[in-house]
Protein backbone atom coordinates (compact mmCIF):
# COMPACT_ATOMS: atom_id res chain seq x y z
CA UNK A 1 0.00 0.00 0.00
CA UNK A 2 1.50 3.13 -0.89
CA UNK A 3 2.30 5.92 1.88
CA UNK A 4 -0.40 8.39 -0.09
CA UNK A 5 -3.15 5.86 0.90
CA UNK A 6 -1.89 5.53 4.72
CA UNK A 7 -1.59 8.99 5.27
CA UNK A 8 -5.50 9.19 3.51
CA UNK A 9 -6.38 6.85 5.90
CA UNK A 10 -4.99 7.73 8.77
CA UNK A 11 -6.78 11.77 8.37
CA UNK A 12 -10.08 9.11 8.18
CA UNK A 13 -9.39 6.66 11.25
CA UNK A 14 -10.39 8.87 13.99
CA UNK A 15 -13.71 9.77 11.99
CA UNK A 16 -14.79 6.37 11.14
CA UNK A 17 -17.28 4.37 12.10
CA UNK A 18 -17.05 1.24 10.07
CA UNK A 19 -20.39 0.28 9.22
CA UNK A 20 -19.45 0.17 5.66
CA UNK A 21 -17.59 2.14 3.09
CA UNK A 22 -17.07 3.17 -0.52
CA UNK A 23 -14.20 3.08 -2.33
CA UNK A 24 -13.34 4.79 -5.27
CA UNK A 25 -11.10 3.36 -7.99
CA UNK A 26 -10.39 1.36 -11.52
CA UNK A 27 -7.59 -1.21 -10.55
CA UNK A 28 -8.04 -4.50 -8.82
CA UNK A 29 -5.32 -4.18 -6.18
CA UNK A 30 -6.19 -0.69 -4.67
CA UNK A 31 -9.34 -1.48 -3.69
CA UNK A 32 -8.41 -4.92 -2.66
CA UNK A 33 -5.84 -3.59 -0.50
CA UNK A 34 -7.13 -0.84 0.88
CA UNK A 35 -10.16 -2.60 2.11
CA UNK A 36 -7.78 -5.55 3.48
CA UNK A 37 -6.24 -3.04 5.21
CA UNK A 38 -9.44 -1.15 6.69
CA UNK A 39 -10.85 -4.55 7.62
CA UNK A 40 -7.00 -5.28 9.02
CA UNK A 41 -7.33 -2.11 11.35
CA UNK A 42 -10.89 -2.31 12.48
CA UNK A 43 -10.22 -5.82 13.32
CA UNK A 44 -12.96 -6.70 10.48
CA UNK A 45 -13.33 -10.61 9.61
CA UNK A 46 -14.13 -10.44 5.83
CA UNK A 47 -16.78 -12.99 6.46
CA UNK A 48 -18.46 -10.34 7.89
CA UNK A 49 -18.88 -8.15 4.86
CA UNK A 50 -20.68 -8.06 1.76
CA UNK A 51 -20.00 -6.63 -1.41
CA UNK A 52 -21.74 -5.04 -4.60
CA UNK A 53 -19.87 -3.98 -7.47
CA UNK A 54 -21.12 -1.89 -10.70
CA UNK A 55 -19.23 -2.62 -13.86
CA UNK A 56 -18.19 -6.49 -14.09
CA UNK A 57 -15.79 -5.58 -17.11
CA UNK A 58 -13.36 -3.07 -15.00
CA UNK A 59 -14.65 -4.80 -11.59
CA UNK A 60 -13.96 -8.21 -12.40
CA UNK A 61 -10.74 -8.55 -10.66
CA UNK A 62 -11.26 -7.13 -7.64
CA UNK A 63 -14.65 -9.21 -7.50
CA UNK A 64 -12.58 -12.40 -7.78
CA UNK A 65 -9.65 -11.10 -5.74
CA UNK A 66 -11.86 -10.27 -3.34
CA UNK A 67 -14.49 -12.92 -3.53
CA UNK A 68 -10.71 -15.08 -3.04
CA UNK A 69 -10.04 -13.46 0.30
CA UNK A 70 -13.87 -14.70 1.88
CA UNK A 71 -15.85 -11.78 1.26
CA UNK A 72 -19.57 -12.60 -0.05
CA UNK A 73 -20.06 -10.75 -3.53
CA UNK A 74 -23.64 -11.01 -3.23
CA UNK A 75 -24.45 -8.24 -6.58
CA UNK A 76 -22.70 -7.48 -9.77
CA UNK A 77 -24.05 -5.53 -12.84
CA UNK A 78 -22.71 -4.59 -16.03
CA UNK A 79 -23.97 -2.98 -19.27
CA UNK A 80 -26.58 -4.97 -19.84
CA UNK A 81 -28.14 -5.94 -16.33
CA UNK A 82 -27.28 -7.24 -13.29
CA UNK A 83 -27.63 -10.85 -10.64
CA UNK A 84 -27.94 -10.67 -7.21
CA UNK A 85 -27.96 -13.48 -4.84
CA UNK A 86 -28.22 -12.81 -0.76
CA UNK A 87 -26.51 -15.82 0.09
CA UNK A 88 -23.35 -14.73 -2.36
CA UNK A 89 -22.35 -15.24 -6.41
CA UNK A 90 -19.86 -17.68 -7.40
CA UNK A 91 -17.13 -15.59 -9.00
CA UNK A 92 -15.79 -18.23 -11.12
CA UNK A 93 -19.41 -19.29 -12.60
CA UNK A 94 -19.77 -15.43 -12.93
CA UNK A 95 -16.24 -15.13 -14.96
CA UNK A 96 -17.29 -18.21 -17.15
CA UNK A 97 -21.08 -16.67 -17.57
CA UNK A 98 -20.00 -13.55 -18.82
CA UNK A 99 -17.15 -14.91 -20.51
CA UNK A 100 -19.53 -16.93 -22.79
CA UNK A 101 -22.49 -14.60 -23.21
CA UNK A 102 -21.08 -11.65 -23.01
CA UNK A 103 -23.26 -10.31 -20.25
CA UNK A 104 -23.68 -11.37 -16.11
CA UNK A 105 -26.67 -11.90 -17.05
CA UNK A 106 -25.64 -15.46 -18.39
CA UNK A 107 -25.44 -16.32 -15.01
CA UNK A 108 -28.90 -17.01 -14.66
CA UNK A 109 -29.47 -18.72 -17.89
CA UNK A 110 -26.76 -21.10 -17.36
CA UNK A 111 -25.79 -21.19 -13.50
CA UNK A 112 -29.97 -21.76 -12.70
CA UNK A 113 -29.16 -25.35 -11.72
CA UNK A 114 -26.15 -24.75 -9.14
CA UNK A 115 -27.42 -21.11 -8.20
CA UNK A 116 -31.26 -21.22 -7.97
CA UNK A 117 -31.16 -18.19 -5.55
CA UNK A 118 -30.16 -15.60 -8.03
CA UNK A 119 -31.94 -13.45 -9.62
CA UNK A 120 -31.78 -10.35 -11.84
CA UNK A 121 -30.83 -6.83 -10.46
CA UNK A 122 -30.54 -3.05 -11.76
CA UNK A 123 -28.15 -0.67 -11.05
CA UNK A 124 -30.69 1.48 -9.01
CA UNK A 125 -32.13 -1.85 -7.37
CA UNK A 126 -28.61 -2.98 -6.14
CA UNK A 127 -27.79 0.15 -4.56
CA UNK A 128 -31.20 -0.08 -2.26
CA UNK A 129 -30.02 -3.93 -1.26
CA UNK A 130 -31.23 -4.14 2.33
CA UNK A 131 -28.52 -5.42 4.81
CA UNK A 132 -28.88 -8.67 6.50
CA UNK A 133 -28.25 -7.06 10.00
CA UNK A 134 -26.71 -3.90 11.38
CA UNK A 135 -23.35 -5.87 11.91
CA UNK A 136 -22.87 -6.67 8.23
CA UNK A 137 -20.27 -4.35 6.70
CA UNK A 138 -21.33 -3.19 2.94
CA UNK A 139 -18.92 -2.85 0.25
CA UNK A 140 -19.71 -0.95 -2.86
CA UNK A 141 -17.14 -0.70 -5.91
CA UNK A 142 -18.62 1.61 -8.50
CA UNK A 143 -16.23 0.00 -11.46
CA UNK A 144 -18.81 1.05 -13.89
CA UNK A 145 -17.97 3.49 -17.14
CA UNK A 146 -18.20 7.34 -16.42
CA UNK A 147 -22.03 8.70 -16.86
CA UNK A 148 -23.28 5.37 -15.39
CA UNK A 149 -23.14 6.20 -11.68
CA UNK A 150 -23.83 9.46 -10.03
CA UNK A 151 -20.84 9.32 -6.90
CA UNK A 152 -23.75 11.58 -4.75
CA UNK A 153 -27.12 9.39 -5.40
CA UNK A 154 -25.67 6.49 -5.19
CA UNK A 155 -24.47 7.84 -1.54
CA UNK A 156 -27.69 8.60 -0.77
CA UNK A 157 -29.12 5.73 -1.40
CA UNK A 158 -26.41 3.66 -0.13
CA UNK A 159 -27.35 2.34 3.59
CA UNK A 160 -24.52 3.69 6.16
CA UNK A 161 -22.13 4.26 4.24
CA UNK A 162 -19.73 6.00 6.75
CA UNK A 163 -16.30 5.86 5.41
CA UNK A 164 -15.55 7.44 2.02
CA UNK A 165 -12.18 6.72 0.25
CA UNK A 166 -11.03 7.78 -3.22
CA UNK A 167 -7.82 6.13 -4.40
CA UNK A 168 -7.09 7.42 -7.47
CA UNK A 169 -4.67 5.18 -9.82
CA UNK A 170 -1.20 6.81 -10.10
CA UNK A 171 -1.87 9.46 -7.19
Amino acid sequence: MTSLVRRRLSLLRSQADLTGFLVIDNTAPGPTNTIMYLLDYYGVDPNECTVTLMGFKVGKPAARMLYERGFRVIAVTDSQGGVYDENGLDIYDLMKAKDSDGTVLGYLRKMRDSHPNAKSVTNEAMLRLKKRSKDEKRIFIPAATGGVYDVEAAMIRLEATRLILYSIEGA
